[in-house]
């Protein structure tokens, strides 16, 4: 079935493609395909020099624990909990994840990192289309690319599975957002199986961490700022979302064992927590200190002021829409404490849309300006654009050390999982283990052995967690302990 227009749309649509005839980049010239071609490859070894080592990284601290708290439930709970995506299960896309590579793989960490790195690859390819839909331009689509590509503040993306909850959110909020905006921006009205694929994107979202319930907010905005005014037929796919948005929260705010019970994850609704998680926001954006860097509340404050006015004198529908989403798009973690770095991956594509259409407005400005008339005027953007370029990758680059702290818990993980298969490479099915002192802080002893061990029968007990009195020690069926970082049998055969 063919899209259905919207009533009353034809008019409004031949007014958008008049100014848009005459708005329309000179950037779209075929004469331009050698800058894009060019572009594109920058992006990609952009891509592979900041990416591409964390092929290299192990299992983190919080990998073990992800991949046994979706292994024990089981492949019926998570499937189930797919569908109901409003109960307190947590997170179950990113179970998919941990669990299919658990069963085909085990703890080898490199399948993880590979399809992590798949993921952040396609998300590249994500924000280019939304760079593309928003600013109208393949090249300002390139180079919100580039910007989302890597972030030397959101390493965590790169290195650690445990945050691929943001990665997957970032995958199905945008698949949903440059869906809808495809659909949109041609004018059509979304027909009722559009609807569905849409909502399903969007749910994927929300299996995948609560970053994702702002869409609805900014499908809404999109609408009113491009089509305003807006008609009920044109709001209901945001309208539609907002209620699975509803459900969600209800679910996950008042169902059993919800989050919001947990210290660290409980909200507090005040404008000095506001201020104060904002204001660290854009500096992490911006490459700049979280404690006294460049941005103040009082400085965020005129920046939003103006840019809220550029967009406003210049009607720019693109940058006012983003004004907004750079706003909207981290409040589901603004009110929490301690949030930030890879949490930021959304909120980060609209930066990346603000400031790459400031950085084209200021190239097309000065490739026609008397100092470069000189020049072709697409070798002059095409110098202007690699200068910039060259500048954000030299920025990335001075700020692009990974902390050492990241790959020391990976080895370990990996040293640990590699000493049980050599001294007890299989236990009986049944099997109680008692060790008495491990390597790590927390439990991820439990989770590493049992799951090296692939059955659920197993139950593994941590003396400096749980100590048991030595009557009880004794019934064990294996014993160990680590000293001078190896693994010790005492007990067992």
């Amino acid at each position: 079935m063919a899209p259905v227009q919207a009533p009353h749309a034809h008019s409004t649509c031949v007014v958008t493609r008049v100014i848009a005839s005459v708005e329309r980049d000179r950037t779209t010239a075929p004469g331009f395909r050698l800058l894009y071609i060019g572009l594109g490859a920058i992006v990609l070894v952009y891509f592979v020099r900041f990416v591409g080592p964390g092929l290299s990284g192990g299992l983190n601290a919080d990998d073990p624990m992800n991949i046994h708290s979706f292994w024990v439930r089981g492949p019926g709970q998570l499937v189930k909990n797919l569908v109901l995506f409003f109960s307190t299960y947590g997170r179950p896309m990113g179970g998919v994840y941990f669990s299919l590579l658990y069963h085909f793989f085990g703890l080898n960490p490199f399948p993880y990192h590979v399809a992590l790195t798949v993921l952040l690859a396609f998300n590249t390819w994500l924000a280019y289309l939304v760079g593309r839909l928003i600013t109208g331009s393949k090249l300002g689509g390139g180079l919100v690319s580039l910007a989302v590509a890597y972030h030397a503040g959101m390493y965590q993306l790169v290195y650690l599975p445990a945050f691929v909850y943001d990665v997957l959110c970032f995958t199905f909020y945008f698949c949903a957002l440059t869906y809808y905006l495809s659909i949109r921006g041609r004018c059509l009205r979304l027909t009722k199986k559009q609807i569905v694929v849409f909502l399903l994107f969007y749910v994927g979202g929300l299996d995948s961490k609560e970053m994702a319930v702002t869409l609805p907010v900014v499908v809404l905005l999109y609408e009113a700022i491009w089509h305003a005014p807006a008609r009920k037929a044109t709001a209901l796919p945001g309208l539609a979302a907002g209620l699975l948005t509803l459900v969600y929260v209800l679910g996950k705010t008042f169902g059993a064992d919800s989050l919001v019970r947990m210290e660290a994850y409980r909200p507090v609704f005040s404008w000095g927590r506001y201020w104060e998680s904002t204001t660290r926001f854009v500096n992490t954006i911006f490459y700049q200190p979280i404690e006294g860097g460049f941005f103040t509340p009082g400085r965020v404050m005129w920046l939003a002021v103006i840019l809220l006015y550029v967009a406003w004198r210049w009607q720019q529908r693109g940058l006012m829409l983003m004004w907004c989403f750079v706003w909207i798009a981290p409040l589901p973690i603004t009110f929490i404490p301690g949030r930030g770095g890879a949490c930021l991956y959304i909120p980060l594509v609209g930066w990346a849309v603000i400031v790459a259409s400031g950085c084209l407005w200021i190239a097309k400005v000065a490739a026609r300006s008397p100092l470069l008339r000189w020049m072709p005027y697409r070798a002059a953007l095409g110098a202007l654009a690699l200068l910039g370029i060259v500048l954000f990758w030299a920025n990335t680059e001075r700020h692009g050390d990974v902390p050492e702290g990241i790959r020391k818990p990976a080895q370990l993980t990996w040293s640990v999982a590699e000493q049980i298969r050599a001294v007890q490479p299989t236990v009986k099915p049944g099997s109680r283990i008692y060790v008495v002192r491990g390597p790590f802080r927390d439990w991820d002893m439990k989770f590493i052995m049992e799951l090296v061990y692939h059955d659920r029968s197993v139950n593994v007990w941590l003396g400096e967690k749980a100590p048991l009195p030595p009557a009880e020690i004794d019934r064990m069926d294996y014993v160990f302990t680590f000293e001078a970082g190896k693994l010790k049998r005492l007990k067992g055969s």
